[in-house]
């Protein structure tokens, strides 16, 4: 049921580039309920709840691209609750991104909070140096709270590390 649930994820993003936004939204509340409820049935599953927020947050965005602002704030909250309340140290390196990518890059500014995202990434970025997602997300957050030559020197080695541009880290450069 996970994979399903996560399969079918992927098929509400794709569904959601195209003229069929009633499909894409039906496809992310199944999910969102498969998720949900193998989060009751085994709460010590930490997957389960990290990828549902990771889809409430796709979900913000997709509903805040239809404008539906009131609904994209609900799903952001939801999956900032669930971060909140599951993200600790000991969580897999890719929740606390995700978290983290949220805390940043949340399209409502009331949701963002860059220092505590810099404080989730710092240990990321130690632990894995070569990580061009937490590079960028790191000089992200630095961008933010207006710290621009820490965030400049992050994201040009984001850059390095990718060989190249990459369009995350040029936007904000």
């Amino acid at each position: 049921r996970h994979r399903a649930a996560i399969a079918r994820g992927y098929l509400a993003q794709a569904l959601q580039r195209t003229p069929q936004l009633a499909e894409a939204r039906a496809d992310y509340d199944a999910d969102c309920k498969q998720l949900r409820d193998l989060s009751r049935l085994d709460p010590s599953m930490a997957a389960y709840p990290h990828d549902l927020a990771y889809l409430l947050t796709q979900r913000g965005g997709f509903e805040w691209d239809q404008d539906r602002l009131d609904d994209a704030l609900n799903h952001y909250q939801e999956a900032k609750f669930i971060y909140e309340s599951r993200v600790d140290d000991a969580a897999a390196p890719d929740a606390i991104h995700h978290f983290a990518r949220l805390l940043v890059d949340c399209p409502i500014e009331k949701l963002r909070d860059p220092a505590s995202a810099e404080r989730m990434l710092l240990p990321l970025v130690k632990q894995s140096p070569d990580n061009v997602s937490y590079a960028i997300t790191l000089g992200s957050a630095q961008y933010r709270m207006s710290r621009h030559e820490a965030a400049e020197r992050q994201l040009r080695k984001a850059i390095m590390l990718h060989i190249g541009a990459h369009a995350r880290s040029q936007l904000w450069l």
